[in-house]
């Protein structure tokens, strides 16, 4: 189980990182 918790916090992460990435990115796009 504890693989399992550590892989769902590294999913969560990188769900975390693309979500801002995204936003970032729609954001940049709106600017111009």
């Amino acid at each position: 189980m504890k693989a399992d918790g550590h892989t769902a916090k590294g999913i969560a992460k990188y769900l975390d990182v693309s979500r801002a990435t995204l936003y970032r990115y729609l954001g940049d796009r709106a600017a111009i």
